[in-house]
């Protein structure tokens, strides 16, 4: 118990002084590499409006398929609640930490629609879940296309690819097991909050349609976008292992070690493209490219959508 209480206290200092540690490393890589940022100087318009249009986009495509997981449950969201609401919490959830965004979310739904946070748990549950597997299709989908193509079946990406297939299908089904009281830890919890959601869209085969739909529009925009930031890198990268990078790229950000995973998702794109043959720097790269192009549309959007929602609360 006590143990508990100093972790409690020692939690949001050590990730804080971790997200500093993460992005000082980054940024002294990033300069130990700064000749190969050379081709971000003259990256042809098209590439980047076509990029930053992938970035507002992306985002869009989830928000919608939040909207429609909500409305199966009853609650017609507003378009400010559905699309601006997330747009200010999501850019929050890169600069502060312990996933913030998803506490503010559920205090707002709670205050202005009396929505119980379980209601949203299972919500945001059920699309990490039905998130995760798709990515988990994609990434695999492309490791064996590199196999078969280029003859590389990189280990250590099946082998985590592998675990996390396992460990995902082992914790829904040991939350299937339990009753809703004995679900006392974190996982089963979680994914009980999964199984429930998953529930409520059974009866709803077109909702549940749309949604999986949705995601999978998400995952290929972002799938896009690293094949637009390898272009504008000068580089060149096959459509399967930009599949892959893409599924790293996406489940790497479901944990939030810290904001944003800053540091963390390069790491993981930089080895994942070197175990592909490929320069540990030309993924650092890509991811950046893609972080700050996301980052300038949340920066925008939430500072649009911040005052709109800040007055809704006031109201309530």
């Amino acid at each position: 118990m006590r143990m508990k209480v100093m972790w409690a206290k020692l939690k949001k200092p050590l990730i804080i002084i971790a997200y500093i540690a993460l992005a000082v490393l980054l940024a002294i890589y990033a300069y130990g590499i700064r000749e190969d940022f050379r081709p971000l100087l003259s990256a042809p318009w098209p590439s980047v409006a076509a990029l930053m249009l992938l970035s507002v986009l992306s985002p869009l495509s989830l928000f919608i398929s939040r909207k429609i997981n909500i409305g199966a449950l009853g609650l017609k969201l507003e378009p400010i609640d559905a699309i601006g609401l997330p747009f200010v919490t999501s850019l929050l959830s890169r600069v502060v930490p312990l996933r913030v965004d998803l506490l503010i979310s559920a205090a707002y739904y709670k205050r202005r629609y009396g929505w119980a946070y379980a209601s949203f748990a299972s919500v945001v549950a059920f699309e990490n879940v039905l998130a995760v597997l798709i990515w988990l299709f994609m990434g695999v989908a492309g490791l064996l296309l590199v196999g078969f193509n280029s003859g590389v079946w990189p280990g250590l990406i099946w082998l985590c690819m592998g675990a996390a297939v396992i460990a995902l299908f082992a914790a829904l089904f040991a939350a299937s097991k339990l009753p809703e009281g004995k679900r006392s830890n974190r996982v089963t919890l979680f994914a009980g909050n999964a199984i429930s959601g998953f529930k409520t869209l059974l009866g709803q085969p077109r909702s549940m349609a749309t949604i999986i739909s949705l995601l999978f529009i998400n995952a290929a925009l972002q799938a896009v976008s690293f094949y637009i930031a390898y272009t504008i890198l000068g580089r060149s990268a096959p459509v399967e292992n930009i599949l892959v990078y893409t599924s790293i790229d996406l489940i790497g950000a479901v944990v939030a070690v810290v904001p944003g995973n800053i540091g963390i998702k390069e790491a993981l794109m930089g080895f994942a493209v070197f175990l592909l043959n490929g320069r540990f720097a030309d993924g650092v790269l890509a991811t950046l490219i893609v972080r700050v192009s996301a980052f300038l549309v949340y920066l925008i959007c939430g500072l649009i959508f911040a005052y709109p929602v800040h007055r809704r609360i006031k109201e309530e």
